[in-house]
């Protein structure tokens, strides 16, 4: 067994190179370059920067981070390669939080067509970028006061499409209580109450009043809701990521009973997502419908409890939690809480000094119920 016998006098001697042939044949070199450990240790420390920076908040300086990975990520794996496409990612996801949603849309797409590319359309990495992609048209939506009706009408139809796809792909590959399938139901529900809304207009009380309402309908209201409540329901029966329990137990929480609490942030986006929902679909009724209003005051509770203690407390995520409970208080008649929580907000709220105009963009954005996944 001559084969045999080669590999283990190579393995036993100085030079770890195990050869395929006889001995007395000539060697065959490898066309392919061996890693380059150091390097890529390097950009596992570029990586884990951008990280640090979206966890605190610090979307400005995590960008000028994610545009140092992505260079260095090109240039050491080439375009075609799924860390490429992760840094994509990490780019498009840092402009959407700051506002810039031309940047955010190429640096999504340019990841949607690398994954498209090495991994399929079936890939949970595909999703991913679909996932971004119906966000930032969400976001955009929110917040971009440049577009016309029929502008947002068309955003939000490519963003249902991509929440839809990104939802049926993720449940397939990583299962349905997994947080970015959960994530992704959440969003999709999202998108479907907003493009009933769409056909809705705010009066100067912020009541909202149907301009088409042979265009609304209850199954459309209650789909919307479905998709929602499933999502947060399946994120607090199966917490998963960081946890209140984790947290305080320092070790891995066990799996929740149906109807206890929510402590993971996968469930606090959802339950921001339900709350939105809720507050906005009782302004549509004159007197507002005060069980839903109740309903979404104390799912805002929850979701601050659990990102009060899982979030750093000048995080953007957090403020805008405070900011939407504000602008409840103030639905229900309650004024003078309403008032107080903002003062709160100005009060606490301390961003970075550098690129303030940047930062403005940051607190407004972050309004939204937009959950931002990522290869974070």
């Amino acid at each position: 067994m001559p084969h045999f016998t080669t590999i283990h006098r190579t393995l036993t001697s100085k030079d770890p190179r195990i050869q395929a042939r006889p001995p007395g044949e000539a060697e065959i070199e490898s066309k392919f370059p061996l890693p380059d450990k150091d390097k890529e240790l390097e950009l596992g420390r570029m990586q884990n920067l951008v990280t640090d920076y979206y966890k605190a908040g610090d979307y400005t300086k995590a960008l000028q981070a994610s545009e140092n990975l992505l260079q260095d990520t090109e240039t050491h794996f080439g375009r075609e390669h799924p860390a490429t496409a992760s840094a994509y990612n990490n780019g498009g996801l840092m402009h959407k939080l700051l506002g810039n949603f031309d940047q955010a849309r190429k640096q999504y797409q340019q990841a949607l067509s690398i994954y498209k590319a090495v991994v399929g359309t079936d890939h949970a990495s595909y999703a991913s970028a679909l996932h971004n992609l119906g966000n930032l048209n969400r976001s955009q939506i929110h917040f971009d006061d440049s577009l016309k009706a029929t502008d947002r009408l068309t955003l939000l139809e490519e963003a249902l499409d991509y929440l839809e796809q990104a939802f049926t792909i993720r449940q397939a590959e990583m299962g349905h209580d997994h947080p970015h399938t959960i994530a992704s139901r959440s969003s999709w529900g999202s998108a479907l109450a907003a493009q009933i809304l769409h056909y809705y207009k705010q009066t100067s009380t912020r009541q909202y009043v149907s301009l088409k309402p042979d265009q609304v309908t209850q199954v459309g209201w209650d789909a919307a809701e479905e998709h929602l409540r499933q999502a947060l329901q399946t994120a607090v029966q199966n917490p998963r990521g960081p946890s209140i329990a984790a947290k305080a137990k320092r070790g891995k929480p066990k799996k929740n009973k149906l109807n206890d609490k929510m402590e993971t942030l996968s469930a606090a986006s959802a339950a921001q997502n339900l709350a939105v929902f809720l507050k906005a679909r009782a302004t549509t009724e004159s007197p507002y419908n005060q069980e839903w209003l109740n309903e979404s005051h104390t799912l805002y509770q929850d979701v601050l409890r659990v990102r009060s203690q899982l979030l750093n407390q000048d995080h953007p995520d957090l403020y805008a939690t405070k900011h939407s409970l504000a602008e409840l208080l103030e639905a229900m008649g309650d004024k003078e809480t309403a008032n107080a929580v903002r003062q709160e907000i100005v009060d606490t709220y301390d961003p970075p000094t550098e690129d303030d105009s940047e930062q403005v963009k940051v607190t407004k954005t972050t309004t939204t119920c937009a959950d931002s996944s990522s290869k974070t």
